[in-house]
């Protein structure tokens, strides 16, 4: 008859398993929770300021509403080389185009800005 084993039975009293533990030195989360004064660096490095000093000034922020007087006076000075794209516009007032396109539209649902074309959208004084 051939010999037959069996497995040994497990032991009650086994090891506990333990759990590593990263050193301080490692990249990505657990560097930046160990070293916050790198972080606060890093973040104090988009300011205003920064953009400013690379060469292209930062514009103030306005109040609410504040632009579409700002867009309507280009406007009024710039009457004779009539029709304006948003972009033209944006870039005479240090302003994003994106901002101005929502100013233009909100003014010519007030009915104080007329949009000539729609492809391109150029823009004058309403009559």
């Amino acid at each position: 008859m051939p010999k037959t084993t069996t497995a040994p039975a497990k032991s009650k009293t086994a090891k506990p398993k333990t759990t590593r533990q990263r050193p301080a030195a490692t990249k990505g989360k657990a560097a930046m929770a160990t070293e916050p004064s790198q972080a606060r660096k890093a973040a104090k490095a988009k300011t205003p300021a920064t953009k400013a000093a690379a060469g292209k000034p930062a514009a103030e922020r306005l109040k609410p509403g504040e632009l579409d007087g700002l867009v309507m006076a280009y406007l009024k000075r710039s009457a004779d080389s009539a029709p304006h794209g948003p972009t033209a516009i944006a870039r005479a007032l240090n302003r994003s185009s994106g901002a101005v396109g929502n100013c233009l539209v909100r003014l010519t649902l007030n009915q104080q800005v007329r949009e000539v074309s729609e492809r391109p959208r150029r823009y004058s004084l309403a009559a």
